[in-house]
């Protein structure tokens, strides 16, 4: 009988959990259960600091003149209309961001136009509060070949248009990535990514910093941009871990029981040897 391993044996994503959920099991299990974290997470530092964080938050965009198009957010980060109860709810001098791995102008984010010209986008204000970071973590329908993938990016450019910093997390390695200019994995490149699109102080002056991670890398650290300059310094690795360890999902990992038909053979062979190391030291422990 196979022992199960609680704790997550990689440093970042578990490749082994990544593929049954996109191959056998349900992503959207995980992609529920992690946007929790990570809205309880954020919402324990920034409330203090005048910020709404809400799951799944309605938020209406639209060209004047035309029929709103209502959008749901992942996470959605907002400026509270009430004083804010502290500066800081806590000092950051301890966590250090990820290095980027790259940083392009949001200009060269290279999106077809599914709708002609758009003059004017207005973000409706939920209440009082006005819209300022959408945090998205994408789903296989939000990418090819589903069709929706163009959906997904017209949406995505509606919402960095009107001027709302767009942070995308894509843990979908069995299908390309959303931006055209990022190499895919089956070609070789990374099979994990992170994207911030800030699109300040203009668009055309607006960047997009894109980290890359593979199997054996944590997921990235990143300042999360909120209202004008302010930061918030969060580590996206924690929060996974936390999801992993709190919904017991190496509970349902049989190491022995592998596929890893989805990966490249160069990580293959780092997942194989790290699970054997792994049991071994389980092993040695029982």
């Amino acid at each position: 009988m196979n022992k199960r391993i609680a704790h997550n044996i990689f440093e970042g994503i578990n490749p082994v959990l990544n593929e049954k959920f996109l191959q056998i099991w349900d992503w959207q299990d995980f992609h529920n259960a992690h946007l929790v974290d990570i809205r309880n997470l954020l919402k324990s530092v920034l409330l203090e600091r005048g910020y709404v964080i809400n799951l799944e938050e309605s938020v209406q965009v639209y060209k004047l003149g035309d029929t709103p198009t209502l959008y749901r957010s992942d996470v959605l980060i907002s400026k509270s209309s009430r004083p804010s109860l502290s500066e800081k709810a806590q000092s950051q001098s301890e966590v250090i961001p990820t290095v980027a791995t790259q940083i392009l102008p949001i200009r060269q984010m290279n999106i077809p136009e599914e709708s002609p010209s758009i003059m004017a986008i207005v973000i409706r204000k939920r209440r009082e509060n006005k819209p300022i970071t959408w945090i998205e973590m994408l789903s296989p329908s939000n990418k090819l070949p589903s069709q929706t993938f163009y959906d997904y990016q017209f949406k995505r450019k509606q919402l960095i248009d009107a001027g709302v910093c767009f942070i995308e997390l894509d843990f979908i390695h069995t299908q390309p990535p959303t931006f055209y200019h990022v190499e895919a994995y089956t070609d070789g490149g990374y099979p994990y990514h992170l994207s911030v699109s800030v699109p300040r102080p203009t668009i055309q002056e607006g960047t997009i910093t894109m980290y890359h991670f593979g199997v054996a890398d944590k997921i990235p650290t990143i300042d999360i941009p909120l209202e004008g300059d302010d930061t918030h310094i969060f580590d996206f690795n924690a929060a996974y871990q936390k999801t992993f360890v709190e919904s017991s999902y190496g509970l349902e990992l049989d190491y022995h029981d592998l596929d890893l038909s989805t990966y490249l053979e160069r990580d293959r062979q780092y997942i194989l040897k790290r699970i054997a190391s792994a049991l071994d030291d389980e092993s040695s422990t029982t």
